[in-house]
């Protein structure tokens, strides 16, 4: 659990706030004590949703239809004031672990323990769908493991079934891996919905891996609506069959959340493995206020899902734009935030050290980086690019904003509610009640050029290099990048993703990657791969990661394979730097690669997921709590800087200072003490 923030509030309600649980794009969860002493769970919407009547409505009616929940497999509303400046709501404080807590640490749980967790799931299910309501999110995260037995939690995007017009319109909430396909695709939630959500935790609790796989939010997504599901291990055939049943494709075809309840066996008094058993035991007799914060285990965040939008997780932000509405983009959804943001993908268990291995070390503390500048953008972590010598920040709230890199000046914003990328030397956007492509100057704003896909066109890909555009989902266009002149089509599969780098443009399919010929499209080379992800183009070779972590090296020129690496799992896309291949690794990690072997040249630990960019022989690296700007040579640490900054997005550089995105929604330059250059 982390403390309270010099600008948290004491007390709410007539609740002591005793420190922080969560906090999302939505709000903000904290650890609290009633009058009488009993610890609760208070949850505060954000002001700036507090200000919208539909949200506020929302909560209204969250906290109404919550307060009928009675039964013992939830967690029960103790107290709610919609009306509040800051609405909030308070539910009972649980002493246990999440079933994502519980695998991410200690393993699978035995076919005994998923069954218990079944039924739990199924009960709830059940008390939740009489009332006309719908969960909507039911993951790992919200599945909580008590002493009692399984709880659903969180009902902060619960909703009645024919509820239409209360959230924004056309959005869907939930959390890509474990929403229904039908759900994704922006149709309303239903009782068939959380019976399918269940199938996936039920699968991740017992075979320890996310059903549908891990990488791009759209690649997750896609695997998910041709039910793709990951089930190999289940040994307990009824069980097994339990899954499959809610995994359905066809929501008619799902069981019941009351059939799901009976098909589990009963557990008895012991069915919890004995080391989640001992971390429930051990957490009933301590002090709420005392514990730690929740086990971390790296994955995907809680997002908000729109039809007609897609932001896929790697490695930068991007969205989706659709000519025509919902249909075009059947398997397409965004990833935003929500109330929460756990961490529900788990990550297979890390490779081996070798007494080989070139780990680099320091004996003396590093300077710490002093901060120039701070311009608040956003209400939670922006994504943060340079482009043009302009700082780029594209917000939680889709917008695009200009920043000057010397003052921190806003130089100018734009919607960017459909689409909003950086690539080449442009600003690429668009909003969703004008759906052109535009690219936008860096630094005056001015639209160079602009597009207007056909009907169902989908853009969800967007790469530049030299005097070329493309974009695309499912084919692929391209567009000249300095007036937007039409180059040429190409009926190439880009859903996992898009990268380009000098005369060549890599897309990736759920089976291959394909070079194509940057100025004519045409097909240069395929090179079969499983689920490819996180793309890079180097001047001698292409690099992906496939399904099972292990990095391909692909020669550009002719598409054969160079070499392979296991284990790997990076958690963004390669840096190829001339003869160096630069990762931050999921293993926590920054690792530096001989481009033509594959072999390390160094590796620093962090302990925590990396995420690396590059300019002038410098790294820099965020690792969500930290920022490190690394000498690229050897990796040595020329300094450092602690916040909570952007875990999913490179930090940048412009004329050495360097530029994050924090958890405050702000973009802040930071500089070496003793000097403006980062890699002075």
């Amino acid at each position: 659990m982390e403390g309270l923030r010099r600008d948290d509030p004491d007390r709410i309600g007539g609740y002591v706030l005793l420190g922080r649980l969560g906090e999302g794009g939505m709000g903000v969860v904290y650890l609290g004590r009633s009058a009488g002493g009993r610890t609760v769970a208070v949850k505060v919407i954000r002001e700036r949703f507090a200000a919208d009547p539909r949200y506020r409505a929302r909560f209204r009616r969250e906290a109404s239809a919550a307060a009928q929940l009675t039964s013992t497999v939830t967690a029960p509303v103790l107290d709610a004031d919609p009306d509040a400046a800051a609405p909030w709501l308070v539910t009972a404080y649980l002493v246990g672990v999440t079933v994502h807590e519980a695998v991410g640490v200690h393993g699978p749980l035995p076919p005994g323990a998923a069954r218990v967790v079944a039924a739990g799931l199924g009960e709830a299910l059940v008390e939740i769908h009489s009332i006309g309501m719908a969960h909507r999110d039911v993951k790992p995260g919200n599945v909580m493991l008590t002493a009692d037995g399984p709880r659903l939690i969180d009902f902060g995007i619960a909703r009645p079934f024919d509820a239409t017009a209360i959230t924004v319109v056309g959005t869907t909430v939930g959390t890509p891996g474990y929403m229904a396909p039908e759900q994704a695709q922006g149709e309303p939630a239903s009782p068939a919905s959380d019976v399918f959500s269940a199938g996936a935790v039920l699968a991740y609790a017992a075979t320890g891996r996310a059903p549908f796989g891990t990488g791009d939010t759209a690649m997750i997504l896609a695997r998910a609506d041709r039910v793709q599901a990951d089930l190999a291990g289940i040994a307990d055939r009824h069980l097994l069959d339990v899954i499959t049943a809610c995994l359905a494709r066809d929501p008619a075809a799902r069981p019941s959340a009351g059939t799901l309840a009976h098909l589990a066996a009963p557990g008895g008094p012991d069915w919890l493995p004995a080391a989640v058993r001992e971390e429930i035991d051990r957490r009933a007799t301590t002090d709420p206020a005392a514990l730690p914060a929740p086990l971390p285990t790296p994955g995907m965040a809680d997002v908000t899902v729109d039809p007609v939008v897609t932001r896929p997780a790697q490695p930068r932000r991007r969205t989706l734009l659709v000519a025509g509405g919902a249909t075009a983009a059947a398997a397409v959804v965004a990833a935003g935030l929500t109330l929460f943001r756990d961490r529900d993908e788990p990550t297979a268990a890390p490779p081996k050290k070798t007494t080989t291995e070139p780990t680099t070390t320091t004996s003396t503390p590093p300077p710490i980086a002093v901060p120039l500048w701070s311009t608040k953008v956003s209400d939670y972590y922006p994504d943060v690019f340079t482009v043009g010598g302009v700082v780029v920040a594209i917000s939680q709230e889709d917008r695009v904003h200009a920043i000057d890199p010397a003052t921190g000046k806003v130089l100018w914003t734009t919607p960017s509610t459909l689409l909003g990328e950086v690539a080449g030397g442009h600003v690429y956007a668009a909003e969703n009640t004008n759906p052109v492509l535009r690219a936008f100057d860096p630094r005056t704003g001015a639209i160079r050029w602009s597009y207007t896909p056909p009907f169902r066109e989908v853009i969800v890909r967007l790469t530049e290099t030299g005097s070329v555009a493309s974009f695309g989902w499912e084919s692929l266009r391209a567009r000249a990048a300095t007036n937007g002149a039409g180059l040429w089509t190409a009926a190439v599969d880009a859903q996992n993703g898009l990268a380009a780098g000098g005369e060549l443009i890599v897309a990736a399919s759920g089976t291959a990657l394909t070079g194509l010929a940057a100025a004519s499209g045409q097909t240069r080379w395929t090179y079969p791969v499983d689920e490819p992800f996180y793309l890079a183009v180097g001047e001698r070779a292409v690099y992906a990661t496939d399904r099972n972590g292990v990095l391909h090296a692909i020669a550009a020129a002719g598409g054969t394979a160079l070499w392979r690496v296991p284990s790997m799992m990076p958690a963004s896309a390669p840096v190829p730097v001339g003869d160096v291949l630069y990762l931050g690794g999921g293993r926590g990690e920054v690792i530096a690669l001989a481009a033509a072997t594959g072999t390390r040249t160094w590796a620093r630990e962090y302990g925590a997921d990396c995420v690396v960019g590059h300019v002038d022989g410098v790294l820099q690296v965020s690792t969500g709590s930290e920022v490190h700007v690394l000498d690229a040579a050897d990796g040595t640490t020329r300094w450092t800087y602690e916040s909570d900054v952007n875990p999913k997005t490179p930090p940048c550089a412009v004329g050495g200072v360097v530029y994050v995105g924090t958890r405050e929604g702000a973009v802040v330059a930071l500089a070496p003490p003793g000097g403006a250059r980062a890699g002075s």
